[in-house]
Protein backbone atom coordinates (compact mmCIF):
# COMPACT_ATOMS: atom_id res chain seq x y z
CA UNK A 1 0.00 0.00 0.00
CA UNK A 2 1.59 2.96 -0.94
CA UNK A 3 1.68 5.65 1.55
CA UNK A 4 3.20 8.90 0.18
CA UNK A 5 2.64 11.19 3.11
CA UNK A 6 3.01 9.54 6.13
CA UNK A 7 6.02 9.72 8.36
CA UNK A 8 6.94 7.04 10.54
CA UNK A 9 9.17 8.45 12.27
CA UNK A 10 11.77 7.18 14.66
CA UNK A 11 9.80 3.96 13.96
CA UNK A 12 6.42 5.17 15.82
CA UNK A 13 5.14 2.02 14.42
CA UNK A 14 7.73 -0.76 13.70
CA UNK A 15 9.33 -0.16 10.30
CA UNK A 16 7.80 -1.73 7.45
CA UNK A 17 4.72 -3.21 9.33
CA UNK A 18 2.60 0.01 8.55
CA UNK A 19 1.48 -0.85 5.09
CA UNK A 20 1.90 -4.18 5.29
CA UNK A 21 -0.44 -4.48 8.76
CA UNK A 22 -2.62 -1.40 7.37
CA UNK A 23 -3.43 -3.65 4.06
CA UNK A 24 -4.96 -6.56 5.42
CA UNK A 25 -6.76 -4.65 8.18
CA UNK A 26 -8.28 -1.56 6.67
CA UNK A 27 -11.30 -3.25 5.73
CA UNK A 28 -12.10 -5.03 8.57
CA UNK A 29 -11.49 -1.93 10.69
CA UNK A 30 -13.71 0.84 8.83
CA UNK A 31 -16.58 -1.69 8.27
CA UNK A 32 -17.59 -0.07 11.63
CA UNK A 33 -18.11 3.12 9.42
CA UNK A 34 -19.82 1.69 6.42
CA UNK A 35 -23.41 1.67 7.29
CA UNK A 36 -22.58 6.09 8.26
CA UNK A 37 -24.19 8.92 6.23
CA UNK A 38 -21.40 10.69 4.16
CA UNK A 39 -21.68 13.69 6.69
CA UNK A 40 -20.97 11.40 9.67
CA UNK A 41 -18.32 8.99 7.71
CA UNK A 42 -14.56 9.82 8.73
CA UNK A 43 -12.98 9.24 5.42
CA UNK A 44 -15.83 11.03 3.61
CA UNK A 45 -15.66 14.12 6.13
CA UNK A 46 -11.37 14.13 4.72
CA UNK A 47 -11.93 13.78 1.40
CA UNK A 48 -14.23 16.97 1.43
CA UNK A 49 -11.50 19.26 2.92
CA UNK A 50 -8.93 18.05 0.78
CA UNK A 51 -9.29 20.57 -2.30
CA UNK A 52 -10.33 23.34 -0.30
CA UNK A 53 -7.01 22.88 2.13
CA UNK A 54 -5.19 22.96 -0.77
CA UNK A 55 -6.60 25.96 -2.29
CA UNK A 56 -6.09 27.43 1.50
CA UNK A 57 -2.20 26.37 1.31
CA UNK A 58 -2.01 28.24 -1.86
CA UNK A 59 -3.71 31.42 -1.07
CA UNK A 60 -1.72 31.77 2.45
CA UNK A 61 1.57 31.38 0.09
CA UNK A 62 0.37 34.24 -1.86
CA UNK A 63 -0.38 36.65 0.47
CA UNK A 64 1.58 39.19 2.82
CA UNK A 65 -0.76 40.42 5.12
CA UNK A 66 -0.40 38.20 8.32
CA UNK A 67 -3.42 39.32 9.75
CA UNK A 68 -5.06 37.78 6.42
CA UNK A 69 -2.74 34.07 6.69
CA UNK A 70 -3.76 33.66 9.85
CA UNK A 71 -7.18 34.05 8.68
CA UNK A 72 -7.08 31.43 6.28
CA UNK A 73 -5.35 29.21 8.65
CA UNK A 74 -7.42 29.04 11.24
CA UNK A 75 -10.53 28.49 9.41
CA UNK A 76 -9.10 25.81 7.35
CA UNK A 77 -7.78 23.84 10.72
CA UNK A 78 -10.81 24.50 11.77
CA UNK A 79 -12.76 22.99 8.89
CA UNK A 80 -9.95 19.99 9.12
CA UNK A 81 -10.48 19.44 13.29
CA UNK A 82 -14.13 18.73 12.31
CA UNK A 83 -13.40 16.65 9.33
CA UNK A 84 -11.16 14.17 12.01
CA UNK A 85 -14.17 14.70 14.35
CA UNK A 86 -12.52 17.26 17.13
CA UNK A 87 -14.70 20.56 17.92
CA UNK A 88 -12.26 23.46 17.77
CA UNK A 89 -12.50 25.26 21.41
CA UNK A 90 -9.75 27.47 21.85
CA UNK A 91 -8.78 27.17 25.89
CA UNK A 92 -5.53 27.79 27.98
CA UNK A 93 -4.74 24.48 30.12
CA UNK A 94 -2.24 24.21 32.98
CA UNK A 95 1.30 22.54 32.55
CA UNK A 96 3.19 20.61 34.93
CA UNK A 97 6.15 22.97 34.67
CA UNK A 98 7.69 24.99 37.55
CA UNK A 99 5.10 27.67 37.98
CA UNK A 100 2.34 26.36 36.35
CA UNK A 101 2.37 28.16 33.41
CA UNK A 102 -0.47 27.75 30.78
CA UNK A 103 -0.63 26.55 27.13
CA UNK A 104 -3.23 27.24 24.40
CA UNK A 105 -5.16 23.97 22.90
CA UNK A 106 -7.34 24.32 19.99
CA UNK A 107 -9.01 20.92 20.94
CA UNK A 108 -9.63 17.67 23.57
CA UNK A 109 -11.36 14.46 23.86
CA UNK A 110 -12.10 12.38 27.12
CA UNK A 111 -12.53 8.78 26.90
CA UNK A 112 -15.63 6.99 27.88
CA UNK A 113 -15.21 6.81 31.22
CA UNK A 114 -14.47 10.62 31.09
CA UNK A 115 -10.31 10.81 31.12
CA UNK A 116 -8.43 12.85 29.12
CA UNK A 117 -7.20 11.35 26.37
CA UNK A 118 -6.24 13.62 23.43
CA UNK A 119 -5.10 17.32 23.12
CA UNK A 120 -4.95 19.54 20.18
CA UNK A 121 -2.23 21.72 19.88
CA UNK A 122 -1.86 24.76 17.33
CA UNK A 123 1.14 25.13 16.29
CA UNK A 124 2.06 29.35 15.36
CA UNK A 125 2.16 30.17 11.93
CA UNK A 126 5.40 30.59 10.29
CA UNK A 127 6.92 33.21 8.33
CA UNK A 128 6.62 32.53 4.73
CA UNK A 129 10.39 32.24 4.42
CA UNK A 130 10.24 29.14 7.02
CA UNK A 131 7.03 26.90 6.03
CA UNK A 132 9.00 23.74 5.77
CA UNK A 133 10.02 24.31 9.60
CA UNK A 134 8.97 21.58 12.35
CA UNK A 135 5.72 22.52 14.10
CA UNK A 136 7.27 20.96 17.20
CA UNK A 137 10.36 23.61 16.87
CA UNK A 138 7.84 26.60 17.32
CA UNK A 139 7.43 28.42 20.41
CA UNK A 140 3.42 29.67 21.06
CA UNK A 141 2.84 33.49 20.43
CA UNK A 142 0.60 35.51 22.70
CA UNK A 143 -2.03 35.77 19.77
CA UNK A 144 -2.28 32.11 20.24
CA UNK A 145 -3.69 32.38 23.94
CA UNK A 146 -7.39 33.26 25.40
CA UNK A 147 -7.86 36.63 26.99
CA UNK A 148 -6.66 37.46 30.29
CA UNK A 149 -3.84 34.99 30.49
CA UNK A 150 -0.80 36.92 29.61
CA UNK A 151 1.01 36.66 32.71
CA UNK A 152 0.84 33.05 32.24
CA UNK A 153 1.43 32.16 29.09
CA UNK A 154 4.12 30.08 28.24
CA UNK A 155 6.23 31.99 25.33
CA UNK A 156 9.83 31.08 25.62
CA UNK A 157 10.04 27.01 25.22
CA UNK A 158 8.98 24.99 21.80
CA UNK A 159 5.93 22.68 21.61
CA UNK A 160 8.61 20.06 21.56
CA UNK A 161 10.81 20.78 24.80
CA UNK A 162 7.91 21.04 26.85
CA UNK A 163 5.67 17.59 25.75
CA UNK A 164 7.60 15.51 28.14
CA UNK A 165 7.31 17.16 31.72
CA UNK A 166 4.90 19.71 30.86
CA UNK A 167 2.01 17.52 29.31
CA UNK A 168 3.09 13.89 30.10
CA UNK A 169 4.09 14.53 33.68
CA UNK A 170 0.48 15.79 34.51
CA UNK A 171 -1.81 13.87 36.46
CA UNK A 172 -4.81 14.15 34.24
CA UNK A 173 -2.83 14.87 30.81
CA UNK A 174 -3.44 12.95 27.67
CA UNK A 175 -1.59 9.54 26.25
CA UNK A 176 -1.93 11.61 22.59
CA UNK A 177 -1.30 15.17 21.48
CA UNK A 178 -1.68 16.25 17.88
CA UNK A 179 0.42 19.21 16.40
CA UNK A 180 -1.30 20.36 14.15
CA UNK A 181 0.54 23.40 11.58
CA UNK A 182 0.42 25.28 8.46
CA UNK A 183 0.84 21.97 6.12
CA UNK A 184 1.61 19.15 8.50
CA UNK A 185 -0.29 17.30 11.56
CA UNK A 186 1.97 15.69 14.00
CA UNK A 187 0.72 12.88 16.20
CA UNK A 188 2.74 12.11 19.54
CA UNK A 189 1.74 9.45 21.96
CA UNK A 190 3.03 9.65 25.59
CA UNK A 191 4.39 5.96 25.36
CA UNK A 192 6.87 6.71 22.01
CA UNK A 193 7.57 10.37 23.24
CA UNK A 194 10.86 9.18 24.90
CA UNK A 195 12.16 7.72 21.88
CA UNK A 196 10.86 10.76 19.57
CA UNK A 197 8.88 8.60 17.69
CA UNK A 198 5.51 10.19 15.63
CA UNK A 199 3.47 9.91 12.77
CA UNK A 200 3.26 13.12 10.73
CA UNK A 201 1.18 13.77 7.80
CA UNK A 202 2.14 16.00 4.82
CA UNK A 203 -1.25 17.59 4.36
CA UNK A 204 0.12 19.35 1.04
CA UNK A 205 1.29 15.98 -0.72
CA UNK A 206 -2.04 13.80 0.95
CA UNK A 207 -4.88 15.97 0.09
CA UNK A 208 -3.32 17.36 -3.35
CA UNK A 209 -2.98 13.50 -4.23
CA UNK A 210 -6.08 13.06 -2.54
CA UNK A 211 -5.74 9.29 -2.68
CA UNK A 212 -8.73 7.07 -1.11
CA UNK A 213 -6.07 4.45 0.85
CA UNK A 214 -4.13 7.35 2.26
CA UNK A 215 -6.85 9.29 3.56
CA UNK A 216 -8.47 5.71 4.77
CA UNK A 217 -5.32 5.28 6.79
CA UNK A 218 -5.24 9.03 7.54
CA UNK A 219 -8.73 9.03 9.30
CA UNK A 220 -7.65 5.60 11.25
CA UNK A 221 -4.78 7.00 12.73
CA UNK A 222 -5.82 10.67 13.56
CA UNK A 223 -9.59 10.83 13.50
CA UNK A 224 -11.70 11.24 17.39
CA UNK A 225 -13.78 7.87 16.10
CA UNK A 226 -9.98 6.06 15.69
CA UNK A 227 -8.44 7.16 18.85
CA UNK A 228 -11.09 8.55 20.58
CA UNK A 229 -13.94 6.55 19.95
CA UNK A 230 -17.47 7.09 22.52
CA UNK A 231 -17.73 3.02 23.04
CA UNK A 232 -15.46 0.85 22.52
CA UNK A 233 -11.59 -0.16 21.85
CA UNK A 234 -9.86 2.36 19.81
CA UNK A 235 -9.71 1.18 15.95
CA UNK A 236 -5.70 3.20 16.44
CA UNK A 237 -4.92 0.69 19.43
CA UNK A 238 -5.83 -2.20 17.25
CA UNK A 239 -3.37 -0.90 14.44
CA UNK A 240 -0.53 -0.57 16.84
CA UNK A 241 -1.05 -3.61 18.43
CA UNK A 242 -1.45 -5.68 15.26
CA UNK A 243 1.73 -4.02 13.76
CA UNK A 244 3.59 -5.20 17.25
CA UNK A 245 2.49 -8.63 16.46
CA UNK A 246 3.56 -8.39 12.88
CA UNK A 247 6.83 -6.79 13.62
CA UNK A 248 7.40 -9.52 16.87
CA UNK A 249 6.54 -12.10 13.96
CA UNK A 250 9.35 -11.11 11.78
CA UNK A 251 11.98 -10.84 14.49
CA UNK A 252 11.33 -13.74 14.97
CA UNK A 253 11.22 -15.48 11.76
CA UNK A 254 14.71 -13.50 11.30
CA UNK A 255 16.22 -14.48 15.00
CA UNK A 256 15.96 -18.28 13.86
CA UNK A 257 17.10 -17.23 9.97
CA UNK A 258 20.33 -16.11 11.45
CA UNK A 259 20.75 -18.51 13.97
CA UNK A 260 20.42 -21.29 11.49
CA UNK A 261 23.57 -19.77 9.16
CA UNK A 262 25.52 -18.97 12.03
CA UNK A 263 25.48 -22.65 12.62
CA UNK A 264 26.22 -23.31 9.04
CA UNK A 265 29.13 -20.84 8.79
CA UNK A 266 30.64 -21.84 11.87
CA UNK A 267 29.93 -25.82 10.70
CA UNK A 268 31.95 -24.72 7.61
CA UNK A 269 34.64 -23.32 9.28
CA UNK A 270 35.08 -26.52 10.72
CA UNK A 271 34.94 -28.49 7.76
CA UNK A 272 37.40 -26.18 5.88
CA UNK A 273 39.85 -26.74 8.73
CA UNK A 274 39.78 -29.25 10.25
CA UNK A 275 38.86 -28.16 13.77
CA UNK A 276 41.83 -26.18 14.13
CA UNK A 277 43.49 -22.67 13.88
CA UNK A 278 47.23 -21.77 13.46
CA UNK A 279 47.60 -25.12 15.51
CA UNK A 280 45.32 -24.60 18.02
CA UNK A 281 41.56 -26.37 18.33
CA UNK A 282 38.99 -24.04 17.34
CA UNK A 283 37.54 -22.50 20.41
CA UNK A 284 33.54 -22.75 20.06
CA UNK A 285 32.49 -19.68 21.71
CA UNK A 286 35.20 -17.77 20.00
CA UNK A 287 33.76 -19.59 16.47
CA UNK A 288 30.41 -18.50 17.44
CA UNK A 289 31.18 -14.70 18.47
CA UNK A 290 33.07 -14.12 14.77
CA UNK A 291 30.00 -16.01 12.93
CA UNK A 292 27.70 -13.56 15.07
CA UNK A 293 30.30 -10.89 13.76
CA UNK A 294 29.90 -11.61 10.28
CA UNK A 295 26.21 -12.26 9.94
CA UNK A 296 25.84 -8.82 11.41
CA UNK A 297 28.06 -7.43 8.44
CA UNK A 298 25.51 -9.09 6.06
CA UNK A 299 22.66 -7.96 7.59
CA UNK A 300 24.67 -4.09 7.67
CA UNK A 301 25.46 -4.78 4.18
CA UNK A 302 21.53 -6.30 3.30
CA UNK A 303 19.99 -2.53 5.28
CA UNK A 304 22.52 -0.01 3.30
CA UNK A 305 21.94 -1.30 0.23
CA UNK A 306 18.20 -1.31 0.89
CA UNK A 307 18.14 1.68 2.52
CA UNK A 308 19.54 4.72 0.01
CA UNK A 309 19.07 7.44 2.46
CA UNK A 310 21.76 6.27 4.55
CA UNK A 311 24.03 7.29 1.56
CA UNK A 312 26.60 4.30 2.13
CA UNK A 313 25.74 2.31 -0.77
CA UNK A 314 24.46 2.97 -4.29
CA UNK A 315 22.93 0.50 -6.25
CA UNK A 316 22.06 2.79 -9.23
CA UNK A 317 25.75 3.36 -9.66
CA UNK A 318 26.50 0.00 -12.27
CA UNK A 319 29.83 -0.55 -11.02
CA UNK A 320 28.94 -0.88 -7.28
CA UNK A 321 25.34 -2.42 -8.35
CA UNK A 322 27.16 -5.29 -10.69
CA UNK A 323 30.40 -5.88 -9.43
CA UNK A 324 30.71 -5.49 -5.34
CA UNK A 325 26.34 -5.34 -4.48
CA UNK A 326 25.28 -8.68 -2.51
CA UNK A 327 22.01 -7.70 -4.03
CA UNK A 328 23.94 -9.43 -7.26
CA UNK A 329 25.16 -12.03 -5.13
CA UNK A 330 21.84 -12.67 -3.65
CA UNK A 331 20.62 -13.46 -7.49
CA UNK A 332 22.88 -16.34 -7.31
CA UNK A 333 21.33 -17.80 -4.28
CA UNK A 334 19.05 -20.24 -6.40
CA UNK A 335 21.72 -21.29 -8.89
CA UNK A 336 22.74 -25.33 -9.07
CA UNK A 337 25.70 -25.86 -8.02
CA UNK A 338 26.15 -29.27 -10.43
CA UNK A 339 30.07 -29.58 -9.93
CA UNK A 340 32.72 -30.26 -7.56
CA UNK A 341 34.38 -27.29 -8.40
CA UNK A 342 31.29 -25.11 -8.74
CA UNK A 343 30.74 -26.54 -4.80
CA UNK A 344 34.03 -26.21 -3.57
CA UNK A 345 34.95 -23.11 -5.29
CA UNK A 346 35.53 -19.74 -2.99
CA UNK A 347 34.16 -17.03 -5.08
CA UNK A 348 31.00 -16.28 -3.20
CA UNK A 349 33.26 -15.96 -0.03
CA UNK A 350 35.77 -14.12 -2.13
CA UNK A 351 33.09 -11.50 -2.99
CA UNK A 352 32.14 -10.96 0.61
CA UNK A 353 35.09 -10.17 0.96
CA UNK A 354 35.70 -8.05 -0.88
CA UNK A 355 32.89 -6.31 -0.67
CA UNK A 356 33.03 -5.93 3.19
CA UNK A 357 36.76 -4.58 3.32
CA UNK A 358 35.52 -2.10 0.39
CA UNK A 359 32.86 -0.85 2.90
CA UNK A 360 35.41 -0.65 5.80
CA UNK A 361 38.24 0.73 3.95
CA UNK A 362 36.26 3.21 1.69
CA UNK A 363 37.45 4.17 -1.87
CA UNK A 364 38.62 7.56 -1.86
CA UNK A 365 38.13 10.72 -4.14
CA UNK A 366 41.69 9.59 -5.88
CA UNK A 367 40.08 6.23 -6.80
CA UNK A 368 37.42 7.82 -8.55
CA UNK A 369 39.85 10.11 -10.42
CA UNK A 370 41.67 6.73 -11.56
CA UNK A 371 38.77 5.67 -13.38
CA UNK A 372 36.95 3.37 -10.86
CA UNK A 373 33.80 5.55 -11.61
CA UNK A 374 32.66 4.84 -7.76
CA UNK A 375 33.56 6.85 -4.61
CA UNK A 376 32.14 4.94 -1.03
CA UNK A 377 32.87 6.27 2.49
CA UNK A 378 34.88 4.63 4.54
CA UNK A 379 32.66 2.73 7.36
CA UNK A 380 35.36 2.51 9.92
CA UNK A 381 33.57 0.89 12.84
CA UNK A 382 34.49 -1.97 14.61
CA UNK A 383 31.49 -4.54 13.44
CA UNK A 384 33.35 -4.41 10.39
CA UNK A 385 36.96 -4.39 11.25
CA UNK A 386 38.59 -7.45 9.79
CA UNK A 387 40.62 -7.54 12.51
CA UNK A 388 38.05 -8.58 14.61
CA UNK A 389 37.02 -12.34 12.87
CA UNK A 390 41.14 -13.41 12.58
CA UNK A 391 39.66 -16.96 11.70
CA UNK A 392 36.84 -16.36 9.31
CA UNK A 393 39.89 -14.07 7.36
CA UNK A 394 42.17 -16.71 7.05
CA UNK A 395 39.94 -19.45 5.38
CA UNK A 396 38.58 -20.03 1.78
CA UNK A 397 35.32 -20.79 2.63
CA UNK A 398 32.92 -23.06 -0.20
CA UNK A 399 30.21 -21.64 -2.37
CA UNK A 400 27.84 -24.57 -0.91
CA UNK A 401 28.04 -23.44 2.46
CA UNK A 402 28.07 -19.63 1.49
CA UNK A 403 24.69 -20.00 -0.74
CA UNK A 404 23.11 -21.62 1.61
CA UNK A 405 23.95 -18.58 3.92
CA UNK A 406 23.13 -16.17 1.61
CA UNK A 407 19.79 -17.63 0.38
CA UNK A 408 18.91 -17.90 4.19
CA UNK A 409 19.56 -14.42 4.72
CA UNK A 410 17.29 -13.76 2.07
CA UNK A 411 14.62 -15.66 1.85
CA UNK A 412 11.34 -16.13 4.03
CA UNK A 413 8.67 -18.57 4.32
CA UNK A 414 5.18 -18.26 4.87
CA UNK A 415 3.12 -21.00 5.32
CA UNK A 416 3.44 -22.54 1.68
CA UNK A 417 5.10 -19.82 0.13
CA UNK A 418 8.82 -18.46 -0.27
CA UNK A 419 9.98 -14.47 -0.75
CA UNK A 420 12.75 -12.52 -0.45
CA UNK A 421 12.81 -10.88 2.77
CA UNK A 422 12.65 -7.11 2.74
CA UNK A 423 15.51 -5.08 4.54
CA UNK A 424 13.72 -1.90 3.38
CA UNK A 425 10.74 -2.53 5.86
CA UNK A 426 12.85 -3.63 8.43
CA UNK A 427 13.92 -1.17 11.30
CA UNK A 428 17.11 -1.27 13.54
CA UNK A 429 14.58 -1.58 16.45
CA UNK A 430 14.25 -5.11 14.76
CA UNK A 431 18.02 -5.97 14.03
CA UNK A 432 19.11 -4.70 17.48
CA UNK A 433 16.25 -7.45 18.97
CA UNK A 434 17.73 -10.39 16.84
CA UNK A 435 21.08 -9.77 18.21
CA UNK A 436 20.34 -8.88 22.03
CA UNK A 437 18.92 -12.60 21.54
CA UNK A 438 21.51 -14.60 19.92
CA UNK A 439 24.31 -12.87 21.94
CA UNK A 440 22.85 -14.99 24.58
CA UNK A 441 23.62 -17.75 22.63
CA UNK A 442 26.11 -20.19 23.38
CA UNK A 443 28.48 -22.04 20.15
CA UNK A 444 30.27 -25.19 21.22
CA UNK A 445 31.99 -27.89 19.17
CA UNK A 446 30.61 -31.31 19.79
CA UNK A 447 33.69 -33.42 21.79
CA UNK A 448 31.57 -36.77 21.10
CA UNK A 449 28.11 -37.67 19.57
CA UNK A 450 25.70 -35.97 21.51
CA UNK A 451 22.13 -36.32 21.80
CA UNK A 452 19.10 -33.21 22.17
CA UNK A 453 16.90 -33.23 25.43
CA UNK A 454 14.03 -31.07 25.46
CA UNK A 455 11.35 -29.48 28.39
CA UNK A 456 8.43 -33.71 29.05
CA UNK A 457 6.01 -30.89 28.55
CA UNK A 458 3.91 -27.86 28.15
CA UNK A 459 5.75 -24.72 26.70
CA UNK A 460 9.09 -24.93 25.29
CA UNK A 461 11.35 -23.98 28.07
CA UNK A 462 12.68 -20.14 28.75
CA UNK A 463 8.75 -18.96 28.11
CA UNK A 464 9.31 -16.52 30.47
CA UNK A 465 12.40 -15.04 28.70
CA UNK A 466 11.69 -13.96 25.13
CA UNK A 467 7.64 -14.19 25.07
CA UNK A 468 7.73 -13.18 21.39
CA UNK A 469 9.94 -16.52 20.15
CA UNK A 470 7.89 -18.98 21.80
CA UNK A 471 5.47 -21.04 20.19
CA UNK A 472 3.13 -23.97 22.02
CA UNK A 473 3.03 -27.49 20.46
CA UNK A 474 -0.57 -27.02 19.21
CA UNK A 475 0.63 -23.83 16.72
CA UNK A 476 3.45 -25.86 15.45
CA UNK A 477 0.96 -28.30 14.52
CA UNK A 478 -1.33 -25.77 13.06
CA UNK A 479 1.71 -24.63 11.01
CA UNK A 480 2.98 -27.71 9.70
CA UNK A 481 0.40 -30.61 10.04
CA UNK A 482 -2.69 -30.32 7.86
CA UNK A 483 -3.38 -33.91 7.46
CA UNK A 484 -2.22 -36.65 8.59
CA UNK A 485 -3.00 -39.54 11.53
CA UNK A 486 -1.80 -39.80 15.46
CA UNK A 487 1.15 -41.41 14.61
CA UNK A 488 2.86 -38.73 12.32
CA UNK A 489 1.52 -36.22 14.36
CA UNK A 490 3.28 -38.38 17.48
CA UNK A 491 6.65 -38.42 15.12
CA UNK A 492 5.91 -34.51 14.55
CA UNK A 493 6.01 -33.86 18.57
CA UNK A 494 9.06 -35.74 19.07
CA UNK A 495 10.81 -34.29 16.08
CA UNK A 496 9.70 -30.43 16.80
CA UNK A 497 12.11 -28.00 18.95
CA UNK A 498 12.31 -24.78 18.90
CA UNK A 499 15.58 -23.71 18.01
CA UNK A 500 15.44 -20.71 20.02
CA UNK A 501 14.34 -22.19 23.51
CA UNK A 502 17.04 -23.15 25.77
CA UNK A 503 18.61 -26.79 24.89
CA UNK A 504 19.97 -29.31 26.63
CA UNK A 505 22.65 -31.98 25.09
CA UNK A 506 24.25 -35.09 26.59
CA UNK A 507 26.76 -37.40 25.27
CA UNK A 508 24.71 -40.49 23.25
CA UNK A 509 26.11 -42.63 25.19
CA UNK A 510 23.76 -41.78 28.24
CA UNK A 511 20.69 -42.60 26.17
CA UNK A 512 19.40 -45.01 28.04
CA UNK A 513 19.08 -42.82 31.43
CA UNK A 514 16.07 -40.43 29.80
CA UNK A 515 12.36 -40.53 29.13
CA UNK A 516 11.42 -41.24 25.77
CA UNK A 517 9.56 -37.82 25.34
CA UNK A 518 12.35 -35.99 27.05
CA UNK A 519 14.73 -37.18 24.03
CA UNK A 520 14.76 -34.93 20.13
CA UNK A 521 14.19 -37.94 17.74
CA UNK A 522 14.66 -37.80 14.02
CA UNK A 523 12.24 -39.74 12.98
CA UNK A 524 12.11 -43.11 14.85
CA UNK A 525 15.89 -42.51 15.96
CA UNK A 526 17.22 -40.26 18.49
CA UNK A 527 18.54 -36.90 16.55
CA UNK A 528 22.32 -36.85 17.35
CA UNK A 529 24.84 -34.24 16.34
CA UNK A 530 28.22 -36.32 15.34
CA UNK A 531 31.61 -35.53 16.88
CA UNK A 532 32.74 -32.32 15.33
CA UNK A 533 29.69 -30.61 14.90
CA UNK A 534 28.86 -27.04 15.58
CA UNK A 535 26.07 -26.51 17.69
CA UNK A 536 24.85 -22.67 18.18
CA UNK A 537 22.16 -22.71 20.37
CA UNK A 538 20.80 -21.22 24.10
CA UNK A 539 21.57 -23.35 27.01
CA UNK A 540 19.07 -24.47 28.90
CA UNK A 541 19.95 -22.75 32.44
CA UNK A 542 16.33 -24.42 34.36
CA UNK A 543 16.28 -27.95 33.46
CA UNK A 544 18.83 -28.98 36.51
CA UNK A 545 16.13 -27.68 39.04
CA UNK A 546 14.09 -30.59 38.12
CA UNK A 547 14.51 -33.27 40.52
CA UNK A 548 14.55 -36.68 38.68
CA UNK A 549 17.38 -34.67 36.23
CA UNK A 550 19.37 -33.92 39.01
CA UNK A 551 19.95 -37.19 40.58
CA UNK A 552 20.80 -38.88 36.88
CA UNK A 553 23.07 -35.74 36.10
CA UNK A 554 24.49 -34.98 40.08
CA UNK A 555 27.95 -36.80 38.87
CA UNK A 556 27.91 -35.21 34.92
CA UNK A 557 28.66 -33.12 32.81
CA UNK A 558 25.65 -31.88 30.56
CA UNK A 559 25.48 -28.86 27.78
Amino acid sequence: MDLIGIENEAEFFPSGTLSDVLKEELQDITARWSGLEKNSHPVERLTRVASPAVETLRQVRNTSDQNRRRELVRDAQNALLAALGYTWKREAVITALDGAPVIPIVAKAADAIGRNALWVIEAPLPDAEDEATDPLGASFTADQFPPDTDQAALLDRSIESLLAEGVFELPDGPRHVIVIGLSQIVLIDKRKWPARSVLRFDLQEIFTRAERDTLTVMACLISREARVPDQGAPISDRLEEEAQRNANAVTTSLKRTVRDAIELLGQEVLDVTGGTHKGVWIDGPELSRECLRYMYRLLFLFYAEANPRLNLLDLKNPIYATGYSLETLRDLESVPLRTTVDRDGTFLWESLQQTLNLLYTGLDLADAEKGTGLRLPAVKVSLLDPKSTPILNALPLRNEAIQKVIRLLSLRSTGKSTGRISYAKLGIGQLGAVYETLISFTGVVAKTDLIELKPRKGRSAGADDDEDTVETDEDLEEEILEDGDEAEEEVFRRDKVDPLAPSWFVPRSRIGEFEQDEIVFNGPEARVYPKGNFIYRLAGRDREKSASYSRRNRSHGCW
